[in-house]
C-alpha cells in the first residue's frame, strides 16, 4: 500500500529525485518477492516512474 502512494506522489511532482531514489531502494527490496505478479506490477510501476522522471542524457 506504501509503495501506491509514493508512486502516486511521484506521478505528481515534477521534482521526483527523492522520491526516484526511495522508490529505487524499494525495488531493490521486492526483488525476493518478484514470483508473485502484483509484486512485479508495482515494480514495473516503479520502474516506469522512475525512468521517467529520469534526466536524460
Amino acid at each position: 500500500m506504501h509503495g501506491a502512494a509514493a508512486l502516486d506522489a511521484a506521478r505528481q511532482t515534477s521534482s521526483a529525485g527523492y522520491l526516484g531514489r526511495k522508490l529505487g531502494d524499494l525495488r531493490n527490496e521486492l526483488v525476493p518477492y518478484l514470483n508473485d505478479r502484483h509484486v512485479r506490477y508495482l515494480d514495473s510501476q516503479i520502474n516506469d516512474v522512475v525512468s521517467a522522471t529520469s534526466p536524460k542524457q
